[in-house]
């Protein structure tokens, strides 16, 4: 009974325009109030335990939906909310844990670059988040709040750079990880570079190394949905890094001359992608929209490259596509390549 209350209160928050506002403000220190409950609980059987999991993994996701819809209003909540999620990781439980981390994640995008002063308390959590692959839901929500905290720190992420990086690529070439967090890892490096723009160059060369691996990766069985399905969630991941590295690069003249080396190699494997038949439309629409990026970011030096019959042919099919994000984005590339 209590969870499907907790679950009514959740739907009636999403749903809540912006009269509700204060009612929901009035709502979080209740919701504080619960949760600092839990942890003083008896715990004397396997049952209470569970009780108190599940007491704790609800109201994280009320905060959550909470957060989500109040935005920067949450500040004057933000010491508590921090301090309380903090004691949430002492309960070993990984269900616990993934909702507390995803909560970190609302709070980032709710005070944006004010989230800094919470960062090095929170920096700890997350690292063994995304070392935890055994427990693979709560790896990927970890690797989401990266992608988070990268949009909502902006070049305040800086001091954290090196410890993070180096946690996505120990857990991208760990072999038993679960392939479903592969792809939003390749994301997250594009939310790193976006944030922290030419300062990424550092990491440039590992990071074109790992997603030309990953591009490389061939579908084995054309007879399973599920194999295609994943394909498309990988390319698709590896266009959005190529944007948000393209983007994030394109900020420093000096530095996105570092990536020229590489727009050979990433147009040849658009060109690949948006020929395969098995393509989903999302795939196709980032595909495109890289060549655009490229265009922006490298004008004349790869004017050859891009008017190669190839390319110009894949540009052109894709302003006929049936969906319409994709037309959009192949005539908005096709004007870029044109006024070269």
């Amino acid at each position: 009974m209590k969870i499907s209350a907790y679950e009514a209160i959740n739907e009636f928050i999403n749903a809540a325009d912006q009269e509700c506002h204060p009612l929901i403000g009035l709502l979080v220190p209740l919701l504080l109030e619960r949760l600092t409950k839990t942890f003083s609980l008896q715990i004397l059987t396997s049952e209470d335990r569970d009780e108190q999991n599940n007491t704790q993994g609800s109201v994280c996701n009320l905060l959550q939906a909470c957060i989500s819809k109040l935005g920067s209003e949450i500040k004057p909540f933000a010491d508590k909310l921090v301090e309380l999620h903090i004691k949430v990781f002492d309960c070993k439980n990984a269900s616990v844990h993934e909702q507390a981390i995803m909560s970190f994640g609302c709070i980032a995008d709710a005070l944006e670059q004010d989230f800094v002063q919470y960062m090095q308390v929170f920096y700890q959590y997350l690292l063994l988040g995304l070392r935890n692959y055994q427990e693979h839901e709560v790896c990927a929500t970890a690797v989401g709040v990266v992608g988070d905290i990268a949009r909502a720190l902006q070049k305040k992420l800086l001091p954290y750079c090196d410890d993070l990086f180096s946690a996505l690529i120990q857990l991208i070439r760990t072999p038993d990880l679960d392939q479903n967090v592969r792809p939003p890892i390749l994301t997250c490096f594009g939310d790193i570079a976006l944030a922290i723009e030419g300062d990424f160059l550092k990491y440039l060369q590992l990071t074109m190394s790992v997603l030309a691996a990953a591009a490389g990766t061939q579908i084995t069985d054309y007879s399973d949905d599920e194999v295609i399905d994943y394909h498309n969630h990988l390319r698709e991941s590896i266009f959005e890094s190529y944007t948000g590295i393209i983007q994030g690069l394109r900020a420093d003249p000096a530095a996105i001359q570092h990536f020229l080396p590489y727009a050979r190699d990433v147009i040849h494997f658009v060109v690949f992608v948006c020929n395969d038949p098995t393509r989903s439309d999302t795939v196709t629409c980032k595909a495109v929209g890289v060549l655009g990026d490229i265009c922006i970011a490298l004008g004349e030096q790869v004017k050859a490259i891009l008017r190669q019959e190839e390319v110009r042919k894949v540009v052109e099919n894709c302003t006929c596509s049936d969906d319409r994000s994709t037309q959009n984005i192949a005539e908005w590339a096709q004007k870029q390549i044109s006024s070269l």
